[in-house]
């Protein structure tokens, strides 16, 4: 009689997984952003020369319109490129475009700290209450009255 034949039992192998998977990912992103960003000022500074004619001022609906071009290619920019990066490139356009139309509007905390007049020029040179003899680190008492007038 002829031995029966038995299913061999196939063991099951486990796959090391490598934890430099998701570092990649991450780095093809950021890099996906910053280049969305390059873009957007590409994009903004195009507009803008094109909006104005040499030697001119740049008139404050320039400024808007220069603004909000690059968060409009952004949102368009997915439809034609599919893939993560695009969406990433998207992404940093939107982001820099923001921040510029932000920027124009002028909001507080963005646009930058405005400058009092001839603030730059004495600040720790006179007397204060903390610093009695008016001096800066690594300049003498003479230098400093110098600058100061």
């Amino acid at each position: 009689m002829a031995r029966k034949r038995h299913h061999k039992k196939h063991t099951r192998r486990r796959h090391k997984k490598h934890g430099l998977g998701s570092v990649s990912g991450m780095a093809t992103e950021a890099l996906a952003l910053i280049a969305g960003g390059v873009a957007a000022r590409f994009v903004s500074n195009t507009v803008a020369n094109a909006m104005t004619t040499s030697g001119s001022a740049v008139s404050q609906n320039t400024k808007y319109i220069a603004g909000a071009a690059p968060i409009v290619a952004g949102f368009l920019l997915p439809k034609f490129i599919s893939s993560s990066f695009g969406k990433g490139l998207g992404a940093g356009m939107i982001a820099v475009g923001g921040l510029s139309l932000a920027q124009t509007f002028g909001l507080p905390g963005i646009s930058g700290v405005p400058m009092v007049a001839g603030y730059g020029k004495r600040v720790g040179l006179g007397p204060t209450n903390m610093n009695s003899r008016g001096v800066v680190a690594g300049l003498s008492t003479q230098q400093a009255a110098v600058m100061v007038s």
